[in-house]
């Protein structure tokens, strides 16, 4: 699974916008290289830290066995 994509797919479906944005596809891309997240006040605190948690450099980024471990998840009852 990739993580990285699953997480950019929960953020539009959070707060209907992509975690990067940029006027054009060039500013894009470097919002993308930077790890530079759009700003949602809609986000909770559980979900900015599991953003900021993924969207970084891979060798740093959780897999998703860590990710069904984070607090925004565990808030949920399955």
């Amino acid at each position: 699974m990739d993580v990285w994509s699953l997480c950019v797919t929960l953020y539009a479906m959070l707060t209907a916008q992509l975690p990067f944005e940029g006027s054009d596809a060039e500013e894009r891309k470097k919002n993308i290289l930077a790890y530079k997240i759009t700003s949602n006040s809609v986000l909770s605190t559980k979900a900015r830290k599991l953003f900021s948690s993924v969207f970084t450099d891979a060798k740093y980024r959780p897999r998703l066995a860590d990710l069904l471990k984070c607090d925004f998840i565990l808030q949920y009852d399955f």
